[in-house]
């Protein structure tokens, strides 16, 4: 499999606004991109509309398995993702879990989970151009995979769970 991709994956909906992912590749047509997720049939015409306006760097694989999803996870370069009012997203959690950096817009969910320079870059509008420029800028080597395996976990069922317990104990000795 070749490695030298981003990759976005997500449901395929047009509150996902993957338009701006597919234009922002638009103007770096050296850089691929691979698209995954399932689409309801309701949104295929949204999904038939990307493809055919979707530049040849631009790919869609729709639905994967775990085991595919795993696969792209592990050898992409970063993660892409463009919901700007995305509530929490567990893509970036994903990626990051996989030792992998996040490029997101920097609204939403994206700002409680990437780390700025860290874990990913979150731009600022407009998005189509300031995601094309920190994808011609990404350098993958600047993105050291346990400090993106430390944040996901920060997101795990064990912190979740750690997190709660401290509450309640602090509840219990407030009685």
């Amino acid at each position: 499999m070749n490695r030298g991709y981003f990759f976005s994956v997500q449901r395929i909906s047009p509150d996902k606004q993957i338009e701006t992912q597919i234009e922002a590749f638009r103007l770096v047509p050296e850089q691929k991109l691979i698209i995954a997720g399932p689409v309801a049939k309701s949104d295929e015409p949204y999904l038939h509309k990307l493809m055919r306006t979707a530049p040849p760097n631009v790919t869609y694989r729709g639905t994967v398995t775990d085991k595919e999803l795993a696969e792209l996870y592990t050898h992409t370069r970063a993660v892409i993702q463009s919901h700007p009012h995305e509530d929490f997203g567990i893509v970036p959690v994903e990626a990051m879990a996989s030792g992998k950096p996040c490029l997101a817009v920097n609204s939403g969910g994206f700002k409680e989970t990437v780390i700025q320079g860290k874990t990913g870059i979150l731009v600022d509008p407009p998005y189509i151009d300031n995601l094309a420029k920190a994808i011609k800028g990404f350098d993958s080597k600047t993105y050291n995979p346990l400090d993106c395996q430390g944040q996901a976990r920060k997101f795990s069922k064990e912190s979740f769970t750690e997190k709660i317990n401290q509450i309640a104990a602090g509840m219990q000795t407030r009685r």
